[in-house]
């Protein structure tokens, strides 16, 4: 955060190409499931050989599912970089920022 009161935190969210297909990091991962990047990192260690939707619990899969429809209901946009935007700014008062860039972790 910034000392000016009214400049808003930015999010910065890296994407990476993973066998050709983007890829969000974990910071996007943790806005998307609605829960904290260290828990993301956490499933990462464990988990490390897997692709993020192989290694969820079937419980977060389906709270990032309603997340994502929350944000289009409450948007009117039907994409991830809008998701990502509306539950930073609402549950952090903050924008993102993606980076494209080699995997993060």
């Amino acid at each position: 955060m910034t000392d000016n009161p009214t400049e808003q935190q930015i999010i910065r969210i890296p994407m990476y190409a993973n066998g050709g297909q983007p890829t969000l990091g974990v910071e996007g991962l943790a806005l998307l499931y609605g829960i904290p990047v260290d828990e993301i990192r956490r499933w990462y260690a464990v988990e490390s050989n897997s692709d993020a939707t192989e290694w969820m619990p079937l419980k977060l899969r389906k709270q990032a599912r309603r997340r994502v429809r929350e944000a289009v209901a409450a948007t009117g946009i039907d994409s991830l970089q809008s998701a990502l935007e509306y539950w930073a700014e609402k549950e952090h008062g903050a924008q993102i920022r993606l980076v494209l860039g080699d995997d993060p972790e």
